[in-house]
C-alpha cells in the first residue's frame, strides 16, 4: 500500500473518531447532539433551553391555552384599533 493511501485512512479514521468523542462529550454536558439545535424546533423560544421534545409528559393542553389567549389578547387589540381608526375616518 502507498503512503499517500495509509495517510488517507489515518486521517479518515482520526475525524470519525473525533465526530464521535465530540458527541459523547456534548451529550455528557447536555448539549444537544451535533447537527441538532433549537433552529428547526417549531417550539424553539419556549423551552428555556430545554428541550421539549425530550420531556415525555408535557402538558401541551396548558401551553395552547397560553397561545390561545395571546392570540385573543392581540386580535381584540387589533380590532379595537382598527375601530378607532374608522371612527377618526368618520
Amino acid at each position: 500500500m502507498h503512503p499517500i493511501g495509509i495517510a488517507t485512512i489515518v486521517v479518515a479514521v482520526a475525524i470519525v473518531v473525533g465526530v464521535v468523542i465530540a458527541s459523547v462529550v456534548r451529550k455528557a454536558k447536555g448539549k444537544p447532539s451535533l447537527g441538532s439545535d433549537c433552529a428547526g424546533c417549531s417550539h424553539a423560544g419556549q423551552c428555556n433551553g430545554h428541550c421539549c421534545n425530550q420531556d415525555q409528559n408535557v402538558d401541551w393542553s396548558e401551553l395552547v391555552a397560553k397561545r390561545k389567549e395571546e392570540l385573543r389578547k392581540k386580535k381584540e387589540s387589533e380590532d379595537a384599533e382598527n375601530s378607532d381608526n374608522k371612527d377618526n375616518q368618520n
